[in-house]
């Protein structure tokens, strides 16, 4: 259920003129610095959670917890953090096998990463998810 909920993610963020505008492909999972020539800006992702209810097994609701570099300042993560937002906040994704919506529930972070030297934006997505066979 991970992975496609993974690819799913990817996908829907990775055809969105908007994004691929700020980030191209840029979007990694949670393991982004063991690849090497990493170039920025770009989104980093780690999936949790996503335990089923026993009365509702198609029904899951795990969380994607997002982090957004930028080599330049915080008005590029922000910039970003508004396309993803407008893009995960306000649609619902589809694949063959799932449905999925989610939420924004809480406000961003900044932080500074000493090892990239970028400025980062934090946040977490809760996911409404539904198998669909």
């Amino acid at each position: 259920m991970s992975e496609e909920l993974k690819e799913l993610l990817v996908n829907v963020i990775k055809n969105d003129t908007t994004l691929y505008g700020l980030i191209e492909t840029r979007i990694f999972p949670a393991n982004m610095f063991a690849l090497r020539d990493l170039t920025f800006p770009c989104i980093n992702y780690m999936l949790s959670g996503g335990e089923s209810d026993p009365h509702a097994p198609k029904y899951f609701v795990p969380r994607i917890e997002f982090w957004i570099f930028s080599q330049s300042h915080y008005k590029e993560c922000w910039q970003i953090y508004e396309a993803l937002h407008d893009l995960i906040a306000h649609e619902k994704f589809k694949s063959s096998t799932l449905a999925a919506q989610m939420q924004v529930p809480d406000y961003p972070a900044e932080d500074w990463d000493d090892v990239t030297k970028t400025f980062v934006l934090i946040f977490a997505a809760n996911v409404n998810l539904i198998r669909l066979n």
